[in-house]
């Protein structure tokens, strides 16, 4: 290889170097990503109360509750330790409290999450009971709630264990599907 050909390389070497340096510094910048993260609340409720009234507008539950979130993808409100009042046709009420709940917006259905514990209110019930689960759902048009997971009822002289419950609170009936366990106290003299 001459001294000609060499100062040749070097040179084209050198353009193409030049060239690719400058179509570098001349691009387009990538765009920055798109951010992609949980659906923002449409809007947020805090230390409110709720009342849900039916198609025939009549009340079907009442929550109260210090932080409401609602998601209109899911058409659902997110709920921070609610107590819900859920009423039966001959105006007895329950309470039903839990660390947090969905509910549906369409259907109003009641998904309750969480410590939840479920109580008659005064003057709905003359045998008082509580009723203690994780995950409870609730039907405020049927007046029906179910749990697939453990659940126990409390009443006074008794006390119910199982897996799985279906309960009609407008006729006070609770069935528990499976491992049905119980105590039951003597009558005390």
């Amino acid at each position: 290889m001459n001294l000609r050909q060499f100062l040749f390389l070097l040179v084209l070497s050198l353009a193409v170097g030049y060239t690719g340096w400058l179509l570098y510094a001349s691009r387009e910048p990538e765009p920055l990503p798109q951010f992609v993260g949980p659906p923002r609340a449409d809007y947020a409720l805090a230390d409110f109360e709720l009342n849900s009234f039916d198609a025939l507008g009549k009340l079907g539950f009442r929550l109260k509750a210090p932080r409401l979130i609602h998601d209109d993808q899911r058409q659902s409100y997110d709920v921070d330790q609610p107590t819900f009042r859920f009423y039966d046709s001959k105006a007895g009420s329950w309470r039903a409290d839990s660390d947090r709940a969905v509910v549906d917006i369409p259907t109003r259905r009641v998904a309750l999450r969480g410590g939840v514990e479920v109580t008659p209110e005064a003057g709905a019930d003359a045998d008082p009971w509580i009723l203690t689960t994780e995950a409870l759902d609730a039907d405020p048009a049927t007046k029906i709630v179910t749990s697939a997971l453990a659940v126990t009822l409390s009443r006074p002289g008794s006390i119910l264990k199982g897996i799985g419950l279906h309960a009609n609170l407008d006729l006070n009936q609770f069935a528990l599907a499976a491992q049905v366990r119980g105590n039951f106290e003597g009558p005390h003299d």
